[in-house]
């Protein structure tokens, strides 16, 4: 194998697929980064075996061939080297000897063919879709996931599909157990898009998804394949597998029927519960929410440092009401959102609250909440 690349090219490709390496596995080809080079172009692929990633790059290729090398190293290599074409080629015993200018590096590699495949699959299955559409749904959604690896199936964002009211409607869940957020997007077609039944997207494949999704204006493909959703977006492919297990009803956790209610300024709410937080307890994060009026008195306690306290004025609905919540969980719902007003749907003391934004009525979050 021999070919020459930009340096330009060759390092957004390689700083692309960083964050897909497992660099503590246990295999130690998995922290290798595949190079093939084929006519004209040269594919970079890495993967974990739970996401996988393939970069195509503009390369002269004078000799067609493929070998796995380190990704973290090869990387810090062409991040140094002057700019200009670079020159790699293999060696015997699966060796690359990196050229540029009169810079020489001779780095290791492994075979090629002991690297992880990816799945066969039908590029005519594509479905175009809204990328900003599943961008801003990822990002209402994937801070709530869980990171409790016993219990894997709540480790990522649950993807489904369901015929609405004239056009078809995508939805997307998440929850940790404390916290669940839930929006919903109307489209016109699923098209070849198969979603018989729920999906459930690691939270890493999320987080690769939402750095895909914001990089450029390119349009979108997603797959759905046996146990992998596929999406391509210009010289990208992802391949990611999907959780295999049964998410929660996450209907039975959304209250029916709540008494009362407070709206505000979300700015104003978020303002004010950082300042109110600092002094919260640094393990619990809580809160104080005591509304009585069209006032909300929001309000912490630390024995080690002190307390806090601070008036807002609110439009309330129903009985005054104490409660207590973990002030991160706020906080990370209403920076999912830039509407100006928020709506806190309360039953009593020991009931979760419900979420949600005056002019978006796609996106609901439920809390639980907290003693303190």
């Amino acid at each position: 194998m021999e070919f020459t690349i930009t340096k330009d090219d060759f390092l957004r490709g390689l700083g692309r697929i960083q964050s897909i390496i497992d660099k503590k596995h246990t295999l130690p080809i998995l922290s290798n980064v595949l190079l093939e080079a084929g006519k004209d172009q040269l594919e970079l692929v890495a993967t974990d075996l739970e996401v996988g990633i393939r970069v195509q790059l503009s390369a002269d290729v004078a000799d067609e061939g493929n070998i796995t090398v380190s990704a973290k190293k090869l990387f810090e290599i062409i991040r140094e080297l002057p700019e200009g074409p670079i020159r790699i080629a293999t060696l015997d015993n699966d060796w690359i000897q990196v050229t540029s200018g009169k810079a020489v590096f001779k780095v290791v590699g492994l075979a090629a063919e002991d690297f992880p495949m990816f799945p066969a699959f039908d590029p005519e299955s594509f479905e175009a879709v809204d990328g900003d559409m599943l961008l801003d749904m990822m990002e209402k959604t994937a801070f709530a996931a869980s990171t409790d690896e016993t219990r894997y199936y709540l480790n990522g964002v649950l993807f489904e599909s369901e015929q609405g009211e004239g056009q078809p409607l995508l939805r997307m869940v998440s929850t940790d157990g404390h916290r669940l957020c839930m929006v919903v997007k109307t489209v016109e077609s699923l098209g070849n898009l198969k979603l018989e039944e729920p999906v459930i997207i690691p939270r890493k494949g999320v987080a690769e998804l939402r750095k895909l999704l914001s990089d450029d204006d390119e349009p979108v493909m997603l797959m759905l394949r046996e146990r992998n959703i596929i999406v391509s977006k210009g010289s990208v492919l992802f391949v990611i597998r999907l959780i295999d297990g049964e998410f929660p009803d996450y209907r039975q956790v959304v209250p029916k029927e709540l008494q009362r209610s407070i709206s505000t300024d979300r700015g104003l709410l978020s303002s004010a519960l950082r300042r109110v937080s600092v002094l919260s307890s640094e393990i619990t994060r809580g809160v104080k929410l005591d509304f009585e009026g069209n006032a909300l008195n929001i309000s912490s306690s630390n024995p080690n440092f002190g307390d806090a306290t601070e008036e807002l004025d609110v439009a309330s609905e129903g009985e005054p009401l104490a409660i207590g919540f973990n002030s991160r969980y706020l906080l990370d719902v209403l920076g999912a959102s830039d509407a100006e007003e928020v709506k806190l749907s309360l039953g009593d003391e020991l009931s979760p609250a419900i979420i949600r934004f005056t002019g978006n009525e796609e996106f609901l979050a439920v809390i639980m909440p907290m003693r303190l």
